[in-house]
């Protein structure tokens, strides 16, 4: 049976997208009731603690969401970002894993702790200084804004990260060619530019970076 209370948690769960019990309890759902909901199949929790309506998004925009709402000091990076800038070229992206648990790429500050989240495999590769600050964008997805690296930190990471099981040097230079197609001009090289000083990749990707600007786009 639908109720004005049933009715305002769906409408404010439209509003979040991914909302935490605090949020809504903020604007006056008490927890018993998420509860009766989430039982009776009304919402759903992709993680404990964290709501949503029933069909939010797919899997991995959900596994984003909750990992911004849970990991609020990670960002988004390496195969994820690739895959949110579009920077992966292969047909149909590069597989997520296993569609009901994805997994995704975070970065976190070296004494940050690992996060353990059920229905998200999370992979973490460890950043400090300028390389952790700088270069991070907020996307939103299905209400919840993701922080994300840019464009071209993404693709120097893919360099810096180029040993790491499940990137590889391949999808590093997939990565740079399609950065190179979807940015031209001499800003966005610029950006990359310093992302890979900062990074201390400038040398790495100086011969890739000469070849595929040589060829056609």
């Amino acid at each position: 049976m639908t109720t004005p209370r049933r009715r305002q948690v769906s409408l404010l769960l439209q509003e979040f997208g991914l909302a935490r019990a605090s949020d809504l309890e903020s604007r006056g759902v008490c927890r018993p009731l998420l509860r009766t909901m989430l039982r009776e199949g009304m919402i759903h929790s992709p993680a404990r603690g964290l709501y949503c309506v029933r069909g939010f998004g797919s899997a991995e925009s959900r596994a984003l969401a909750v990992v911004a709402k849970r990991v609020p000091s990670s960002v988004v990076c390496l195969l994820s970002a690739v895959r949110m800038h579009a920077l992966d070229a292969a047909e149909g992206g590069r597989s997520i894993g296993n569609p009901l648990m994805p997994t995704i790429w975070i970065a976190l500050p070296p004494t940050a702790r690992t996060p353990r989240l059920p229905q998200v495999r999370v992979r973490v590769v460890r950043l400090s200084g300028a390389c952790l600050r700088e270069g991070v964008q907020h996307r939103p997805i299905d209400g919840t804004s993701i922080p994300v690296f840019s464009p071209a930190k993404t693709v120097v990471d893919c360099f810096r990260f180029r040993h790491r099981a499940g990137i590889g040097l391949p999808l590093a230079v997939e990565a740079l060619r399609e950065y190179l197609r979807l940015h031209p001009g001499d800003a966005a090289r610029a950006e990359l530019a310093v992302h890979a000083r900062h990074a201390r990749m400038s040398r790495v990707m100086e011969p890739y970076l000469v070849a595929l600007e040589g060829l056609p786009r």
